[in-house]
């Protein structure tokens, strides 16, 4: 089969990429807002 993304629902590399970029983010986004609670919670 041809490695083309016309017809395929896959997502391309380049939209996976981006993807995995934003979950990263995402996920960096709740791990430090998740310590900054804990941090303000504990110096309360």
């Amino acid at each position: 089969m041809a490695d083309t993304d016309t017809d395929t629902p896959k997502p391309s590399p380049r939209t996976r990429r981006l993807l995995a970029a934003g979950l990263r983010l995402l996920a960096l986004a709740a791990v430090s807002g998740a310590a900054e609670a804990v941090v303000t919670w504990l110096l309360k």
